[in-house]
């Protein structure tokens, strides 16, 4: 369906309630990732703050962002829940009987942008919002991500050892921030504005399921490739892993010192 966006569990049970809840957890990984970039940032430019991570009110406060996140985007999903006499209802039965050859009756979730040739402003409403979400969350870790490394290169009290941890760290964040931003920002973005504007979704509407589905997994690879002790736990878990053999020859040399004393008479 080329102008509407619709969604629902292939589960046993079905609601909208559910549904809502699906796609708002998923939006709660960047949300920790900001916080870990802040972690990062202040690691580096303001090492007394990290003291603040370790205290009830300061792990309080940053708890209400993903939390906030998750019930701003769980109301934007359930605003868009479908009436069981809705028209659009019917065709997206009708076009999942088409392409799946299987039907769900409760939950669904829909985004009919366009009807009879007028535009809805219930439905752009809700899209308007939730980019406010997505590019929001994406800018705040570029903009630390960014702040991050201006500090460490600037940074005259770092040691080499230090700097190259914080570098690698970094990457670290950058990379697992990636995964959820090409797994599940970028096809919620494609899924909610290609209706709108009449484009295909490039594959990421047909694969959205699964895009979803490889996020924790793929998060996880990532960290693993690239933090060597977390490679080399993993290699000793499956047995794969050989330590290195140094071998030292010593060789042991005997000195003889002598002494003379001379006499003058």
């Amino acid at each position: 369906m080329k102008n509407t966006f619709a969604a629902a569990l292939y589960a046993p049970w079905q609601s909208h309630e559910l549904t809502s809840a699906y796609l708002a957890f998923f939006t709660v990984p960047f949300a920790l990732m900001n916080i870990h970039f802040l972690f990062r940032y202040w690691s580096v430019a303001n090492p007394t703050r990290v003291a603040l991570f370790s205290q009830r009110r300061f792990i309080a406060l940053i708890t209400l962002y993903p939390v906030t996140e998750f019930i701003a985007w769980y109301i934007l999903a359930y605003a868009i829940k479908v009436d069981p006499d809705s028209i659009c209802l019917d065709d997206i039965k009708a076009a999942l009987l088409d392409t799946h050859n299987d039907t769900i009756e409760e939950g669904w979730l829909a985004m009919d942008h366009w009807r009879n040739g007028e535009l809805n402003v219930h439905v752009v409403w809700v899209v308007f919002f939730s980019m406010i979400i997505i590019f929001g969350s994406f800018f705040s870790a570029l903009t630390l991500a960014a702040l991050t490394y201006r500090h460490i290169l600037a940074a005259t009290t770092l040691s080499a050892k230090h700097r190259t941890l914080q570098f690698t760290l970094l990457v670290a964040v950058c990379a697992q921030t990636f995964v959820p931003l090409i797994c599940v920002y970028i096809p919620y973005f494609m899924c909610l504005a290609s209706p709108f504007l009449s484009l295909s979704g490039y594959g990421m509407i047909e694969h959205f399921s699964l895009l979803l589905s490889i996020f924790p997994g793929w998060d996880a690879i990532v960290i693993i490739l690239l933090i060597r002790d977390y490679r080399i736990g993993l290699l000793k878990m499956l047995g794969l892993w050989r330590e290195k053999t140094i071998l030292i020859r010593n060789t042991q040399f005997t000195s003889c010192v002598i002494s003379s004393v001379r006499v003058t008479q």
